[in-house]
């Protein structure tokens, strides 16, 4: 990868070839959205996430999953430089 001269080592990493299930609690918190998903949006670009990956959100308020990528989105729009991988 040429963004990333170290992305072929990470592939090779045994958590690359895993599973992975990371458990936001507070889902839509500030929090969660101001640092959680962008950390994990980062991983996602740079490919330090396997390729199973699920992340799961916990919140008290109720939202069905569109209107939860809606309430998310302006704040990954920020960093993002590709809107296709938001989608």
């Amino acid at each position: 990868d040429v963004l990333d001269p170290n992305a072929k080592i990470v592939k090779e990493e045994p958590y690359c070839k895993g599973r992975l299930t990371v458990t936001v609690l507070g889902a839509s918190g500030d929090l969660a959205k101001k640092k959680t998903y962008p950390a994990l949006y980062d991983l996602f670009v740079h490919k330090y996430l396997p390729a199973q990956v699920r992340i799961v959100g916990y919140a008290r308020s109720a939202k069905a999953d569109a209107d939860f990528r809606q309430h998310l989105r302006p704040f990954l729009e920020k960093i993002c430089k590709d809107e296709e991988q938001l989608d």
